[in-house]
Parts: C-alpha cells; sequence; structure tokens
C-alpha cells in the first residue's frame, strides 16, 4: 500500500514537472523561434563563408581590417557609433514591421539577417587570423553581439506581436476602438532595447581596451 502511495506520488511529480515544462516553452515560444532564427543565421552565415568566390573573401577581409583598425586604434566615440548605427538599423526596420500587419515573416528575417552576419564576420576573422582570430572573435565580437542579438530578438517578438494584433484586427470581426496603449508600451519597450544597444556598444568599447592591452 505505502509502495503504491510511493508510486502515484512520484508519477503526479513527473506529471507536475511535465506541465511546468509544456507551460514554459508555451509561454515563450515566440521568443524560442527568434533564436533558432538567430542561431540558423549564424549557422547559415558560417556555413556561406566556405562558398564564397576569392574575390569576395578578399573584399571581406579588407572590411575587416578596418574593423579591426577602427578597434584597436579608433576613439570610443567611434566605436560606440559604429556599433549602435549597425545594430540600431535592424531595430528601426523591425519597430516599423510591426505596424504591418503582414509582416511576421520580414520580422524573422530580421533576426536571422543578425546571425548571419555574425557568423560571416566570425568565420571571416578566423579564416584571416587563424587561431589569433579565436582570441579577436571571444574578446572584440562575442560580448556586444550576444547583448545586440539577445535585445534584436525581443525587439522582433514585440513586432511580431503588434503584428498580430493588426492582422486579428484586419481579419477577423473582432471590433476595437483602438490600441492606443497598446503602442505607447511597444514605443517604451523598443526605447528601453535602444538603451540596451548603447549598452551594448559602451561594451564594444570596453571589450576594445581589453583587447588593444591584452591580446
Amino acid at each position: 500500500m505505502q509502495e503504491n502511495i510511493i508510486s502515484i506520488k512520484k508519477q503526479d511529480t513527473l506529471l507536475s514537472a511535465q506541465k511546468t515544462k509544456f507551460s514554459f516553452y508555451r509561454a515563450n515560444r515566440l521568443f524560442l523561434l527568434l533564436m533558432a532564427a538567430a542561431f540558423a543565421g549564424l549557422t547559415a552565415g558560417t556555413l556561406a563563408f566556405e562558398k564564397m568566390p576569392q574575390e569576395v573573401i578578399s573584399a571581406l577581409s579588407a572590411a575587416r581590417q578596418n574593423y579591426l583598425d577602427l578597434r584597436t586604434y579608433g576613439q570610443a566615440g567611434e566605436i560606440i557609433l559604429s556599433s549602435i548605427l549597425s545594430a540600431s538599423l535592424l531595430l528601426g526596420a523591425e519597430f516599423l514591421l510591426g505596424f504591418c500587419a503582414i509582416a511576421q515573416p520580414a520580422e524573422f528575417f530580421a533576426v536571422f539577417f543578425k546571425g548571419l552576419g555574425i557568423g560571416v564576420s566570425v568565420s571571416q576573422i578566423y579564416y584571416s587570423m587563424g587561431a589569433d582570430g579565436i582570441k579577436a572573435v571571444i574578446i572584440l565580437i562575442l560580448p556586444g553581439a550576444m547583448l545586440s542579438t539577445f535585445s534584436l530578438v525581443l525587439g522582433a517578438k514585440e513586432a511580431v506581436r503588434l503584428s498580430n494584433t493588426y492582422a486579428t484586427l484586419s481579419l477577423t470581426s473582432e471590433n476595437r476602438l483602438g490600441i492606443r496603449e497598446e503602442i505607447r508600451m511597444y514605443c517604451i519597450r523598443f526605447m528601453v532595447l535602444e538603451g540596451a544597444l548603447i549598452v551594448s556598444a559602451v561594451l564594444d568599447v570596453l571589450m576594445s581596451l581589453v583587447y588593444v592591452r591584452y591580446a
């Protein structure tokens, strides 16, 4: 009898854990899908570099050298401006796409494109610098790239949700007078995400100092 009770308790615990895990995936499904898109872009960028013609690789090498020169010898303001502009363009695109009812594929592609760029950059630096490239990637690329990618994923998540709202209003008989509050919160969230990109740019400066000092 006691063994049966223990067995039932174990089954209840297992079912509860499974329900918790399912609830987590369901609640964060969109975020996980967008993260998967970013990783898919990263993988695609790495594989695409291997198939690029030598002329393209040579052009990327020149761009890579300019990038490293900026991060090694550039002023802090130049590094911050360069980092903010590159990420803010994608974040701004996500913000605008959120007001379109059928822009969900483009919002996913924005995240994929970010991952694609990181994949190509990492592969190119490793190809050009060999073992020294690993150090450059870990110090110069990954810290800021991880924070900016996370911010872009959150931005895409908000954009997809707003697009879904517009799609619902456009394609169903749901009657709503307006979504002013939703748009206000949408704008505030994107302002916070832009702040995160500024933090990412400052992090790029700090990691550049670390690279110059210890690399």
